[in-house]
């Protein structure tokens, strides 16, 4: 436990400057129960080379009441 204060969780996304081909992925599924989101950093580094980065993850439980949501078409 004393050495849970060194643990240290890198934030940052670096990508190579040379090869500034870089795309943001993102994936979501949900049921009626809960939803889970997450987003990756993909860069390539050469021909057939890629690297993915995790940058964000979200998930939650749903609530437990119905949301209804009305769209108006030519309201006047």
């Amino acid at each position: 436990m004393s050495n849970l204060n060194q643990l240290k969780i890198p934030r940052c996304v670096k990508f190579n400057v040379h090869q500034p081909i870089v795309e943001v992925h993102g994936f979501c599924d949900a049921s009626q129960r809960a939803f889970g989101a997450c987003m990756y950093l993909r860069t390539k580094l050469g021909l057939n080379d890629y690297h993915s980065k995790l940058l964000k993850v979200s998930c939650r439980a749903a609530q437990n009441r119905f949301v209804t949501v009305i769209r108006v078409i030519g309201r006047a």
